[in-house]
Order: C-alpha cells, then sequence, then structure tokens
C-alpha cells in the first residue's frame, strides 16, 4: 500500500497489534466489546477476563511486583527466554511489518480536528493541576 494511500484513508482507531495481543489475552468476545466501545476495564472485569493475575492494595503494589519477580528469577533463564521466543515471536514480525503504516495511521489520527481538541483539553487540565500544586 502506497504512503498517499494511507494517510487519504479513514484512520484506524485500534492498532492492529492491541487487537491481537487483547483477543489472544481476553478473549474474542471481552477484546470486542473493551475495544468497539472504548472501554475501560476496570480491574476486576481485567481480572475476570485474564488481562491481569491478581489485584493488590496500591501501598502492597511494590512488595508484590518484586515477589512476583523473585518467583520467575527461580526459573532457568534458558526456560524463561525459549517461552518468551515461543509466545511473542511471530507477533514481533507481525508488529515490525506494520510499524510505519501503523504510525502513518496513527498521526492521521492524532492531528484529526477531535482529536486535537481533545488533546487540548486534556493539555490545559494538566496545566491547571500543575499551577494548582506548585502553589501548595
Amino acid at each position: 500500500m502506497s504512503l498517499h494511500a494511507l494517510t487519504t484513508q479513514q484512520p484506524e482507531s485500534v492498532p492492529p497489534w492491541l487487537t491481537t495481543q487483547l483477543s489472544t489475552a481476553a478473549g474474542q468476545g471481552p477484546a470486542a466489546q473493551l475495544l468497539q466501545f472504548a472501554k475501560l476495564a476496570s480491574p476486576q472485569e481485567a481480572l475476570a477476563v485474564g488481562l491481569i493475575d491478581r489485584i493488590v492494595p496500591t501501598p502492597q503494589l511494590l512488595p508484590a511486583a518484586e515477589a512476583a519477580m523473585a518467583d520467575l528469577l527461580k526459573l532457568p533463564d534458558w526456560g524463561r527466554q525459549i517461552t518468551k521466543k515461543r509466545l511473542y515471536d511471530d507477533f514481533g514480525l507481525a508488529w515490525e511489518e506494520q510499524a510505519e503504516a501503523e504510525a502513518v495511521e496513527a498521526w492521521a489520527m492524532l492531528e484529526t480536528p477531535t482529536v486535537t481538541k481533545a488533546l487540548g483539553g486534556v493539555l490545559a487540565r494538566l496545566q491547571g493541576k500543575a499551577k494548582q500544586l506548585a502553589k501548595l
């Protein structure tokens, strides 16, 4: 596909890699619901569909992450490496093949008036919060 064709067609709102990874992790039904309705999953919903392993209260987050990492590091290096390779090689190759097209599509989406206006609003709110924090 030519660069001109990519820049003149309707931009995608969901990158192909996210569709693939989310449907692999959560299943097609939950992925479709989350992506088609631009829904953010609550921690309970993410746990129910397998996107996360468990819910940890904020004060316990770092110790829980360190414990999970310590458990992973008990496994032999070669076992972790071959598992990751088998799980993610095809994904990495596919992502690499479509990375340029994704960048063009993402830029086309980011420069639409609707998205530009929304991002401007987010930046204005963040600047307001920064000014409030600076006064403290």
